[in-house]
């Protein structure tokens, strides 16, 4: 657990370092104007490993890439905040612009690509351009991180990495001499954005890091969260929308997911916008809790919109 006597506030995020998260992170702390003292950025391998980290409270917090604008959720967080036993705490979001340079060694410019080495959802948020630049044979190889696929790539040998490219954030370009960036981003749209999660594993928050309320130029906006199980019948699921509409509630976003338990059974993800449990009183989150087998709330978090990388 954190040690209340250390001030360095331990930060956790999708590495290794270079990696999207990292660099969603930078900008935050540059546009909320933190002390670069008083905080520490730790990366881990993987988005399970930040998310049990977090629960154990081996950092304060966590930013955690929740929903990508072309490929939609990340299913580990959002299965992982939605969980019965779930012991995390939605704080914050934000909006990161996601550029994916395509690089190559130095050595090898001028050779064919075969092969491009990502995490996953970069792959996937690329996959149209890549085969438009390179051919639909090309092979779609995934790795751990962007951060790692191109350490990898910059460890080989001009005659291994023969072919081979690999799509990372600029940032990273400059940390390999020997590797050119030949394409700026390769996102299947310009408008790539992911948003990412501020959590914790403290039903309030701890840190002076976040302001309470936006600037005064901005209006403060919020927004909640929604796992939620339903009783089986026709029309459950136009019932419970129903109830958002007569507390005239918009939904930002809705989507099914299975519970693991058997088959056809399904939870629903919603995100409201505004403070769920501020409504009427709280009896709309009276009437939502009673029409639901399982119900787990996640805020009313603060919306920080977009962070523009720089």
């Amino acid at each position: 657990m954190n040690d209340p006597s250390i001030s360095t506030i331990r930060i956790g995020y999708l590495g290794p370092e270079g990696s999207n998260s990292e660099q969603s992170l930078v900008q935050l702390s540059h546009r909320l104007q933190w002390d670069a003292t008083t905080y520490q950025l730790i990366p881990y391998p993987s988005l399970l490993a930040l998310v049990d980290a977090t629960e154990k409270g081996e950092v304060a917090f966590s930013t955690m890439p929740y929903e990508n604008a072309l490929e939609g959720s990340v299913v580990e967080v959002l299965e992982a905040l939605g969980q019965e036993e779930s012991t995390l705490s939605v704080h914050a979001e934000y909006l990161f612009p996601i550029q994916h340079a395509f690089l190559q060694q130095s050595a090898t410019v001028n050779t064919p690509i075969h092969t491009v080495w990502s995490h996953p959802m970069a792959l996937a948020q690329c996959k149209q351009k890549l085969r438009k630049h390179f051919g639909i044979s090309l092979k779609l190889d995934p790795m751990p991180s962007t951060s790692e696929a191109v350490a990898r790539l910059a460890s080989l040998s001009p005659e291994e990495a023969s072919g081979i490219g690999v799509l990372a954030n600029p940032v990273l370009a400059s940390k390999y001499p020997h590797l050119e960036q030949a394409y700026l981003d390769l996102s299947d749209t310009a408008d790539n954005l992911t948003r990412f999660l501020l959590v914790s594993n403290q039903p309030t928050w701890a840190t002076p890091l976040l302001p309470l309320t936006l600037p005064a130029e901005n209006q403060p906006h919020w927004k909640t969260s929604i796992s939620v199980s339903l009783h089986e019948y026709p029309g459950v699921l136009m019932e419970y929308l129903q109830v958002f509409h007569r507390y005239w509630m918009n939904l930002s976003r809705i989507e099914s997911r299975p519970t693991r338990k058997r088959y056809g059974d399904y939870r629903f993800h919603i995100d409201v916008e505004g403070q769920v449990p501020e409504v009427a009183e709280g009896r709309l989150l009276m009437e939502l809790q009673a029409r639901s087998t399982y119900f787990n709330l996640q805020g009313p978090y603060l919306c920080l919109g977009r962070t523009d990388a720089t």
